[in-house]
């Protein structure tokens, strides 16, 4: 029991850090119409936009029938060398139908278009697999990418791409009801990381110290009792 309590200050002195970090993504999109039917334009930085009826649109979407669907891109080069706890995107669907459906989220590279969103209907063919979750109408909606966020980081990615398409409904959040300055989407992406295991902090050092002292007390102790 002794050693257990000298062990503790070493142990509150070497553990990392945890800390959370939320992301905001909002609607990137240019264009002052509903739509952009040029699909060859990019748009840069941390955000969102739908793709719908084979546009650019300004729209969070996950229409049935391929009618619309919505690609992301975060920067994580704030990231890089984090270990990642937990990773939710959450956003709310306030358009369309009611019920629920399965939505699939796919995780990529965004590298490739060095930052600025590129029109994909599909997901890319290289990706970091998939995950399915339950897309609810006038409501928020929760996907778990805790491990597609971590296979982008461990590949060094600086852009984590994410491509979400629903399945049998039509729901979907039109960006500030035209006004495409705000988000009503409210698209959020929280990650609960830790630091890497540093050099401790001058009070880090001093907990060190208190543990190793405690340590050879003991073991001076325990020598003395053996000699008597």
């Amino acid at each position: 029991m002794k050693k257990l309590l000298a062990m503790i200050p070493l142990l509150a002195a070497t553990q990392a850090h945890a800390s959370v970090m939320t992301i905001s993504l909002n609607d990137i999109g240019t264009f002052a119409a509903l739509r952009n039917s040029n699909t060859a334009s990019t748009y840069a930085g941390t955000g969102y936009l739908g793709m719908y009826s084979n546009a650019w649109g300004h729209v969070l979407g996950v229409e049935r029938s391929n009618l619309s669907r919505t690609v992301m891109q975060v920067d994580i080069g704030a990231l890089a060398g984090k270990t990642i706890s937990s990773a939710v995107l959450s956003f709310e669907l306030r358009e369309g139908e009611t019920a629920s459906q399965n939505g699939t989220l796919v995780g990529f590279d965004a590298d490739a278009n060095a930052g600025k969103l590129a029109f994909s209907w599909n997901a890319p063919g290289a990706n970091y697999g998939s995950v399915v979750s339950t897309l609810a109408g006038r409501a928020v909606s929760y996907f778990d990418v805790t491990g597609l966020l971590r296979a982008s980081l461990a590949a060094q990615d600086s852009w984590f791409g994410m491509h979400l398409r629903g399945s049998t409904l039509a729901q979907w959040t039109v960006a500030n009801n035209g006004g495409y300055a705000a988000d009503r989407a409210g698209v959020v992406l929280t990650v609960d990381y830790r630091d890497a295991a540093g050099l401790p902090e001058p009070g880090g050092l001093l907990l060190m110290g208190a543990g190793l002292a405690a340590l050879v007390l003991l073991r001076l102790r325990r020598v003395t009792r053996l000699r008597r």
